[in-house]
């Protein structure tokens, strides 16, 4: 990646509030402590370790409503605490705020400039109390459905047209289409059947839902929060995942902006609530992993060494990232402080918990041998088989030819 692909505009972020970046400097260096002695033209140093960093930057806000926005970047640099510091060369950063100036120019109007000093955030200097990682994921899970449902509600509007609610309504159908087909792709399990007739009746009201955005976001949430009770999470991360990509396509656009807009806002809803869906399940699916004699899995989300987690971990970060900066370049600002939150809950209870997994290694075949042979060697316990065969896509478990690079886990179940 690129300088200029990194920074781009020079846009950053503090405790939520924008500003464009003018200039940056960073201090740093060594904590060293000169000792020199009456009447010698020499001495010596002693290093203490390195000093803490220091940023200094200059901070821009402009243009019309440059007063209000001015006054949000002072209230966050006021407020007390750390706070999160987005900045476009150093990234995501947990910062003290040490000191800063405002200069604002009747010569120059319409903008103010901050000069501002931050400092690292103080570490944790006592033990963490060890906390529910699970639970913290399903707390971010429902606070960014919250989020979701009111920054919509705030953005959708029909604006009193029959043209629009016209428009509203075939896309919201399309919508409830999608989420029905996730629902029958369960099978028979008990609470289908309901959940599609709730579906049924969200079509029956769409004129109304549309009239009414809140009403509109709580249905349509409704039906994917009812997803939960009906089966395995390893599962229900499959149906999420597989609704999030199928409203990502774009689809038919609308001519009038208005409409197209709203279309948009109805897609961005539903699949950032999918995806904190498959953030959730995929911490429910890692209870269930590391539950004593759990069964073998044929489901989209197969964890079973740290590997698969840390592969896991990785994807819905970045896909949680990408949704987050959709949400902020849309100006849906509570969403993006949402999304960043759940990323961060997920990510922790991922890496904490995936440890406890057995790892995975690769290795080459010395010799032929049956799959049923190779499990109780490397994993003590001949019948982990079957799953050994099916990491590897292996056709003829009898006969796994020897120079064959195969993943095995080791530790067992």
């Amino acid at each position: 990646m690129s300088w200029h692909e990194k920074v781009g505009a020079g846009q950053g972020r503090f405790r939520g509030v924008p500003f464009w970046l003018q200039s940056d400097d960073l201090e740093g260096g060594r904590r060293v402590v000169r000792h020199q002695y009456p009447h010698k033209d020499d001495g010596r140093t002693e290093d203490l370790g390195r000093a803490m960093r220091q940023w200094s930057f200059e901070a821009v806000v402009l243009g019309p409503d440059y007063l209000e926005q001015r006054d949000a970047l002072l209230e966050a640099l006021e407020a007390a605490g750390p706070g999160e510091l987005e900045h476009p060369y150093w990234g995501m950063l947990q910062v003290q705020v040490d000191q800063f100036r405002l200069r604002q120019s009747s010569r120059a109007g319409g903008s103010a400039t901050f000069s501002i000093t931050v400092l690292p955030a103080e570490a944790q200097p006592a033990p963490k109390v060890e906390t529910d990682g699970n639970q913290v994921v399903a707390e971010a899970g429902a606070a960014s459905h919250e989020a979701m449902a009111a920054d919509f509600a705030d953005d959708f509007d029909v604006e009193g047209d029959v043209a629009l609610e016209g428009l509203a309504m075939d896309d919201v159908t399309q919508v409830l289409d999608s989420l029905s087909q996730g629902i029958r792709s369960l099978g028979g399990v008990a609470g289908v059947g309901e959940l599609l007739r709730q579906g049924g009746r969200l079509k029956n009201s769409v004129l109304a839902l549309v009239r009414a955005p809140a009403d509109l976001a709580g249905g349509l949430l409704g039906q994917l929060d009812g997803l939960k009770a009906l089966a395995r999470p390893a599962d229900l991360f499959g149906v999420y995942r597989s609704l999030f990509a199928r409203l990502g396509g774009g689809g038919g656009h609308h001519v009038r902006p208005r409409a197209e807009h709203n279309r948009q806002a109805l897609h961005r809803l539903v699949r950032q609530a999918a995806l904190a869906g498959q953030a959730e399940a995929a911490s429910n699916a890692l209870v269930e992993a590391l539950r004593p004699g759990r069964a073998e899995s044929e489901a989209v989300l197969v964890l079973e060494a740290r590997q698969d987690v840390e592969r896991l971990e990785r994807e819905l970060a970045a896909t949680l990232e990408s949704a987050a900066m959709d949400s902020a370049d849309a100006g849906w600002i509570r969403s993006w402080r949402s999304l960043r939150a759940l990323r961060l809950a997920l990510v922790t209870d991922l890496q904490q918990r995936g440890t406890r997994l057995p790892g995975a290694a690769s290795l080459t075949l010395p010799q032929t041998m049956p799959a049923l042979v190779l499990a109780y060697r490397e994993g003590g316990d001949a019948r982990l088989w079957q799953q050994l065969v099916r990491r590897n896509g292996v056709r003829h478990p009898s006969f796994l030819p020897s120079g064959v690079v195969l993943e095995v886990i080791r530790g067992g179940r």
